[in-house]
């Protein structure tokens, strides 16, 4: 079993308001459920998108035993509930018109004993960091990401601003799934905008991660502003959790 320590915060940096929504909560069940959910800019509705999808996951997974999921039953699970809020989203754009193009991304992270369950929509975006390395956990829906598989949508490359996928009552809506098994004694995982990410070097993130000087709370807040300080044109928002494996106490022989 692992033990976790997070802290997650959200800036609306340049912009004149932050779309950005994040949550972090443990269900009744025991499991850390992290949250992010970034509106779309330009999109009317947008944080009305984020901030209604953030509250419908809460209440649909307070009650959720993830403990007693194989990676396969979750995935199935999760993927059934982005249906379910899509026509959420779609019964609210009837009712107000005005948010009828509205839309979000979706990065979301479940703790399961000693796995990590991930859904995501668009370009918010997972890593894991162990050791030395940082590794993406998702792959961002995004034409910066199909230029680069396909050589058909080359002429879009580094176009990482147009999103393939989101969530929205008429958005183009395709989430992945993704399994983690957390193997390591002490890890961490990273959640975070493109406000942040496209701001800020992997060596810079590393920094200021291993800081054994700075609180969970200082190193989300230096790493916000050094995307901030790197000319960051977006909303902002990371979350930062660590894992640490419990260690059994041997008990002694009489």
């Amino acid at each position: 079993m692992y033990k976790l320590d997070y802290y997650g915060s959200t800036e609306k940096g340049r912009r004149p308001k932050n779309e950005d929504s994040f949550l972090i909560f443990v269900n009744n069940f025991g499991n850390l459920i992290a949250i992010i959910a970034d509106g779309m800019g330009g999109h009317k509705g947008g944080e009305m998108a984020s901030k209604a999808v953030v509250k419908m996951i809460k209440k649909e997974l307070i009650e959720v035993n993830f403990n007693n999921y194989s990676s396969e039953e979750a995935k199935v699970f999760l993927l059934t509930k982005i249906r379910v809020f899509q026509k959420d989203l779609k019964r609210i754009g009837v009712e107000f018109p005005e948010y009828n193009d509205m839309g979000t991304t979706l990065n979301m992270n479940i703790f399961s004993k000693d796995s990590l369950f991930t859904i995501n929509i668009g370009d918010s975006r997972t890593q894991s960091f162990i050791k030395k390395d940082i590794n993406k956990i998702t792959i961002d829906h995004n034409l910066a990401t199909l230029a680069e598989i396909d050589p058909r949508f080359a002429h879009y490359k580094g176009q990482s601003n147009m999103l393939t996928s989101s969530l929205g009552p008429n958005k183009n809506t395709n989430a992945d799934f993704f399994l983690t098994k957390l193997v390591s004694d002490n890890g961490y995982i990273l959640m975070s905008t493109d406000g942040v990410h496209n701001y800020i070097s992997d060596i810079s993130l590393m920094k200021i991660i291993k800081s054994n000087s700075k609180t969970m709370e200082e190193k989300v807040d230096a790493i916000i502003e050094k995307a901030y300080n790197n000319n960051s044109n977006d909303n902002m928002t990371f979350i930062l959790i660590n894992y640490k494996k419990n260690k059994e106490k041997k008990q002694k022989g009489k």
